[in-house]
Parts: structure tokens; C-alpha cells; sequence
């Protein structure tokens, strides 16, 4: 409906300018209700924040919260323990406030205690694998640098002994405390110490031993800093040389695998000219197949290791090398031997 006023003043505006202002305060509050989202409370929803205890069903409410039966009877037992309340949306006791499914940026804890103590139960299905184990150190060692204490109790003790589950909870706020206190302690010295150095008659004395400190962790830090560039150029100059030596290494056993090539290869040559040469003898066909054979099997184990020995001096020096299969032979025996005796002269004619 709203629309069509807007429609309808920007219609009369066209004669009477004033209307686009009417037109401009019936958009405005449609942008409004579409921007804001309407506050709908779906069924069955309760508000933590609004619990007292003199809500009958604070705690069922409360319970609710949890996501597993350990965690459920962790609550009761602390709740009774502590004697603790709701009050805007925690637990409170005498000395003692508990949160539920405290949100910690980027966790979730099961219960947060005394704003500091981080409480997990812990049930063996979700917890016992390898990688479950590693998720929960990783989770601890967040947490802790954010400045949480973890406290892990197994599932089947709230269960089956929730007075020793309690006696931990008990324990692990203890050490927290003495913790919390010894951190205050030494901020207060701290604090005291410092009012102390700055005081009118020692304020020259301090100054001048802040600029000595600072000057000294400035000479510390360039000379650390000095020998770490020492030891980087150090080390490059150490891989520089393990390389060259390296590649080195590859160059000669490349080039005594390619000496070993070329004898094993004249041999052959040598060996295909004189079977070429006795060719027109009768009863030479099974020499000549045994020849072939022996040549193939030979040139291919000499490829193959030149192939290796080329491999390791391309990776040492960076490159990248193209290996080389010698075909199969011709399957007709002499003409096998025919080619192989016209590829030698070939060769040989050309210096090779």
C-alpha cells in the first residue's frame, strides 16, 4: 500500500514539487521494514539472560544447553557443589561464576569458570581417535595463549563419579588462583618499582639507566643480527659449493659412463662388421640371430646406464634431459644385420 502512495506523490509532484517530500517519508519507512528484520521468537525459545532462581525450571532450562549426558551431569554436580544460581544468563555462586557454551573466538567451550578456566568433558567417542587428539592440543595451545587454563575431564567420571569430577573442578580453580595472585603480585611490584625510579630525586639516575638499557639491546640486536647475516652467506656460500661439487662429481661419472659407451659401442661395431663379412658363408643364420640378439640386449644396458648418467648431471646442473630408447630390431635377421652394417659406415664416414 505504501507503494503505491510513493507512486502516487511522485505522480503529484510533478505538478506540486512538495509531494516528492511525502514520496521520500513513505520510501524511507519502507527501507526500514525491509532493513530491519522482524523480531519473530520461534516456539519454545528462552530467553537464559531473563532465568532467576525463582524460575521453577531454571535448571532443566539450563540443562537443555548441554550437548551430551556427561556434560548434563557435570552441571548438576557443580550446580549442587556451589550452590549456584542463574543471573543474567550465568551461573552464579558465592565465589564462583560459571558460563555454558562460552564462545572463544574461534572455540566453543563446554563450560567457562571464574572467566579464566576452560572446562571440557571429554566423552571417548569424540575424543579418543589420533586425529581428535591432535584437534585438542591444537585447541589447548590456543587457548592457553589467550590465557585460559584447560581442565579435561573424561566423560565416564561425571557419569560414574561426579565427587571426583567436582574435586578436580576444585583443584584446577585452586592453581588458577594462586596463578591469578602471583600475576598480581608481581604487577603491583612492578608498579611500585617503577613509582619508586620515577620519583623527583631519582628520575635523572632512572633515565639515565632506561637510554643505557635501550642502547644496549640496540648493540645486542645489531650484533645478532650481524652474525645471522654472517651465517646466511655462510651457508649459501657452503650450498654454492656443495653444488659446483655435485655437479662436478656428475660431469666425470657422465663422462666415464660415456667412454665406457663408445668402447662398448666399437665393440659392437666391430662385431656387426665381422658378421657382415662372413654373411655369404653358409650356416651363419643362427650366428647372425644370436648376434642380434646379443647387440640388443647389450646397446639397451648401455643406454640405460648413460640415460642415468646424463639424469644426474641434468639434476645437479638444473635442466632438464631427454632420455634416449634404442628401437627393436628388424625382425628379419639379415636384413637386421644389413641395416646395422649401413648405419656403422654411415657413422664412420661422418666422423662419428
Amino acid at each position: 500500500m505504501r507503494l503505491l502512495f510513493v507512486v502516487l506523490f511522485c505522480l503529484i509532484g510533478l505538478v506540486f514539487p512538495l509531494a516528492f517530500v511525502l514520496a521520500g517519508l513513505a520510501a524511507w519507512s519502507i527501507w526500514i521494514d525491509w532493513a530491519t528484520p522482524a523480531n519473530v521468537t520461534p516456539p519454545g525459545y528462552v530467553d537464559h539472560t531473563r532465568l532467576t532462581a525463582r524460575d521453577p525450571d531454571w535448571f532443566r532450562h539450563f540443562s537443555e544447553r548441554t550437548e551430551s549426558p556427561a556434560e548434563a551431569a557435570f552441571l548438576e554436580a557443580t550446580v549442587r557443589a556451589f550452590d549456584l544460581v542463574p543471573e543474567n544468563g550465568r551461573l552464579v555462586g558465592k565465589d564462583m561464576v560459571m558460563e555454558l557454551q562460552a564462545p572463544v573466538p574461534p572455540y566453543r567451550l563446554d563450560f567457562l569458570v571464574d572467566r579464566f578456566l576452560a572446562v571440557e568433558i571429554d566423552g571417548a567417542a569424540w575424543h579418543s581417535a589420533p586425529e581428535a587428539v591432535e584437534n585438542d592440543r591444537r585447541r589447548d595451545r590456543v587457548l592457553r595463549s589467550q590465557g585460559y587454563d584447560i581442565l579435561r575431564i573424561p566423560a565416564k567420571v561425571t557419569l560414574n563419579n561426579p565427587g571426583e569430577a567436582i574435586a578436580r573442578l576444585r583443584s584446577a580453580r585452586r592453581e588458577l588462583a594462586k596463578k591469578r595472585d602471583e600475576a598480581s603480585r608481581r604487577r603491583s611490584e612492578t608498579l611500585h618499582k617503577a613509582m619508586d625510579d620515577w620519583r623527583p630525586g631519582n628520575a635523572a639516575h632512572s633515565l639515565g639507566r632506561v637510554l643505557g638499557a635501550a642502547a644496549q639491546a640496540t648493540a645486542q640486536t645489531i650484533h645478532r643480527l650481524d652474525d645471522r647475516a654472517q651465517e646466511i652467506h655462510r651457508r649459501q656460500i657452503d650450498a654454492a659449493a656443495k653444488a659446483a661439487e655435485e655437479l662436478n662429481q656428475a660431469r666425470v661419472a657422465f663422462e666415464r659412463v660415456q667412454a665406457e659407451f663408445d668402447k662398448a659401442d666399437r665393440a659392437r661395431s666391430e662385431a656387426v662388421k665381422a658378421m657382415f663379412a662372413r654373411s655369404e658363408e653358409p650356416g651363419v643364420d643362427g650366428e647372425i640371430a644370436a648376434l642380434k640378439r646379443a647387440h640388443h640386449a647389450a646397446e639397451t644396458r648401455d643406454w640405460q646406464r648413460l640415460n642415468e648418467a646424463i639424469r644426474r648431471y641434468h639434476a645437479a646442473e638444473g635442466t632438464e634431459a631427454r632420455p634416449y630408447t634404442p628401437a627393436a630390431p628388424c625382425a628379419d635377421d639379415r636384413l637386421w644385420l644389413s641395416q646395422a652394417h649401413e648405419k656403422i659406415l654411415y657413422r664412420e664416414e661422418l666422423g662419428f
